[in-house]
């Protein structure tokens, strides 16, 4: 028998690696001697990875001679790895090589890989054509997928056409083709620009044409001659619509889903004589309106829509809030229970999401901070040094200042310093006037001991600053509770409620001032603090400051020249476009700004969508994306949408392409930069419009919140064309 002597052996255990490119973990069983060179190859043999790995223990890249004993790792350790950059190199045409070191994960589209040549390089995306062993690489396809791994060499080939393709409404793609593309490769570029048309455009409905000629799929561009920035037409491949019409005839029409309900409408007319104008269709038990696609209904082959016709119309007058009276032809069975000529006048009023606007409800015109006083303060320069004898101002208690003085014009005595005239509006009747004072009465005229005027403070103020801060702080911390934003969600969910995120607002500062211990009139203080600490940048950066205030900034009259300011495309942040190079000569201009967080842009974008489809042939239209109206992290109002504060361009760029396609607005898009240049140069929040001709303003329209009005904008646009015709 012999007797072999045993080593002792360490003890075996168990430590975790984790990869964020992995959905598991991975448990090894280790010893102390294990080194992490050992470690590292059995990890790599285990996820089967085309990538290089390094680890990582507590913040440090681990070397591959450590054991595991040096690093002090015991059982259940935890070690990090991760993906080391994978590094290609990339021939350009020229045969220069540029090298390229991406993050290693399995998942790394081509796209990614031309986004790094662009940023490297300076070459758009779309001029870019990828190949690795002589195959063409698709940009949806990964790296994994053609099986590229560390110091493959692609081949870079620049696409040498720019093709231009332009729709309908003369909105133009820019492409970047091969002469030997087919138009059936262009078509499915076409098909990925769901941007400009709001869903994705398949190839089967699209209809390219070039010098009037419809193109072929299996032909190349080189076989039609198209050369560089040709310029393409796209129309829709037609189809088949029915019309029945009162007598049961059926009219089947060839159309396009690009199609308006009104050239639908001059169709027929042209088929069957019947004038467009006493034409009623109808879908689905829904009237069709005229400036609304087919798209716009889900109106579909073979579809079949109901013809109404409207025989014999009569005229009604109606009255808007702002007494304009207008006069409408109706169809006579527009009223079944009421002969039309009984009814005088209608009154138009705006049903909206807080209900129906009443005269009395303060809401009328949006003013956002109206000054506190009735009288305006005196500039400096015409103060003076002669005390006011015998007067005692009737809040502060103030007696014998120097400086204005505000004497009510309607009560027997009172009267105010030229400080307290600030906040007359909160300590008297708003209804009454200040007459100012500049020249004190004769000292002569008053005895020498007479007493000061008894004070009475009806209202029960904050006096100190540190109260009102106090007050802000605490208002700002409601407004983002969970409690004040379900309120908010509750609201903006039933447009029936009767009331809109303003009311909740308005209730929980009253409500606030309250529990402090103030009177009702403190909210007005609480709204305007800033105007009374202007200096203080506690009370400015507030966000009762902040969006309160927006709406007083800017300067511009009509008749000035408009301001020019930098633009931003929503599909390049590289570009820049100056305002002014929009103008068309003669061509009046609309401006206006939102953004997708204002419930009310949200749900009145339609009706911008008709006025611009009823103005578009003669007037300019572009709305500018402004910083978000309610983001969710700075002004929530129990968001249904959520959108954050643009913290860079390509987040207020996106933010933007989100709302022209939730919204469907037709109006072009550009978006303010960064620095907000548009929206203190224009002052458009809240809901305003813009009207520049020539350069030159004709409309500044009057800021609005909690309704909108168009009147202003349609009235200005409709005198402006008349000044054309005549």
């Amino acid at each position: 028998m012999y007797l072999i002597s045993v080593p002792n052996l360490p003890p075996v255990f168990s430590i975790r690696i984790e990869a964020s490119s992995l959905y598991y973990i991975y448990k090894a069983n280790v010893t102390t001697d294990t080194t992490v060179e050992l470690l590292l190859k059995c990890f790599q043999a285990h996820v089967k990875d085309v990538f290089n790995y390094k680890l990582n223990y507590a913040g440090q890249d681990l070397q591959n001679t450590d054991t595991l004993k040096n690093l002090g790792l015991k059982e259940g350790s935890y070690i990090r790895a991760a993906l080391i950059p994978l590094k290609l190199y990339v021939k350009m045409q020229d045969g220069k090589v540029i090298e390229l070191h991406v993050p290693g994960y399995n998942n790394r589209s081509i796209y990614i890989i031309k986004s790094t040549i662009s940023k490297c390089e300076g070459i758009p995306v779309d001029k870019q054509r990828l190949f690795f062993c002589g195959k063409e690489l698709e940009d949806s396809s990964t790296l994994k997928y053609y099986n590229i791994q560390k110091e493959s060499t692609l081949e870079l080939i620049l696409i040498p056409i720019e093709l231009n393709v332009r729709k309908k409404n003369g909105e133009v793609i820019k492409l970047y083709v091969n002469e030997n593309d087919t138009i059936h490769d262009v078509k499915q570029m076409i098909q990925k620009y769901k941007s400009m048309f709001k869903i994705e455009l398949p190839v089967y409905k699209q209809c390219l044409l070039f010098c009037g000629e419809q193109l072929h799929d299996s032909s190349t561009l080189k076989s039609y001659n198209i050369q560089n920035e040709s310029t393409l037409e796209l129309a829709m491949v037609p189809f088949k619509l029915n019309v029945k019409t009162p007598d049961g005839k059926i009219i089947e029409l060839s159309v396009n889903e690009e199609n308006t309900i009104y050239e639908v409408k001059q169709i027929i007319q042209e088929s069957e004589g019947i004038p467009s104008y006493k034409q009623r269709l109808i879908f689905d038990r829904n009237q069709l309106r005229g400036s609304c696609t087919l798209k716009y209904f889900n109106i579909l082959e073979e579809t079949t829509l109901e013809l109404i016709l409207a025989e014999s119309s009569s005229l009604i007058h109606v009255r808007t809030l702002t007494g304009k009276n207008i006069v409408l032809s109706v169809c006579k069975n527009l009223f079944p229970r009421k002969d039309v000529k009984d009814i005088p006048t209608l009154h138009l009023v705006l049903r909206l999401r807080g209900g129906m606007l009443q005269e009395t409800s303060g809401r009328i015109d949006f003013n956002a901070l109206p000054s506190l006083m009735q009288y305006m303060q005196v500039p400096g320069r015409y103060l003076h040094d002669k005390v006011h004898a015998g007067i005692a101002c009737n809040y502060c208690g103030k007696s014998e200042w120097k400086g204005a003085r505000y004497k009510c014009s309607e009560c027997l005595d009172y009267d105010l310093c030229y400080e307290c005239i600030k906040i007359s509006k909160l300590l008297h009747d708003e209804q009454h006037n200040f007459s100012e004072i500049l020249d004190p009465e004769n000292p002569d005229d008053f005895p020498k001991d007479i007493p000061v005027n008894p004070v009475t403070i009806l209202p029960i103020l904050p006096t100190k600053k540190e109260e009102m801060l106090t007050l802000l702080q605490e208002e700002e911390k409601r407004r983002f509770s969970s409690e004040i934003q379900q309120q908010y969600y509750k609201v903006g969910s039933d447009p029936t409620s009767g009331k809109d995120w303003m009311d909740v607002t308005d209730q929980m500062q009253h409500n606030l001032v309250r529990e402090f211990g103030y009177s009702d009139e403190a909210v007005q203080l609480l709204r305007r603090a800033p105007q009374l600490y202007q200096d203080d940048p506690a009370f400015r950066t507030t966000q009762v400051y902040v969006r309160n205030n927006i709406a007083s900034r800017g300067n511009l009259k009509e008749g000035m020249l408009a301001p020019d300011c930098p633009l931003v495309p929503l599909m390049n942040d590289k570009t820049i476009i100056q305002l002014r190079s929009l103008y068309r000569p003669e061509r009046p201009f609309v401006l206006l700004a939102g953004s997708y967080t204002c419930p009310l842009y949200r749900y009145i974008s339609h009706v911008l969508n008709d006025i611009y489809s009823l103005y578009k042939n003669d007037v300019d239209f572009y709305m500018i994306q402004i910083r978000e109206a309610h983001a969710s992290d700075v002004w929530p109002i129990g968001n249904i949408v959520e959108v954050k504060e643009h913290r860079t361009l390509e987040e207020r760029l996106t933010a933007a392409r989100t709302m022209v396609e939730a919204t469907q607005l037709e109006i072009p898009v550009l978006a303010d930069t960064m620095d907000n240049t548009f929206l203190n140069l224009y002052s458009p929040w809240p809901f305003r419009f813009f009207v520049i001709k020539d350069g030159i303003l004709k409309l500044v329209g009057t800021p609005k919140e909690a309704r909108y009005d168009t009147t202003d904008l349609v009235n200005c646009l409709d005198a402006l064309l008349n000044e054309k015709i005549i």
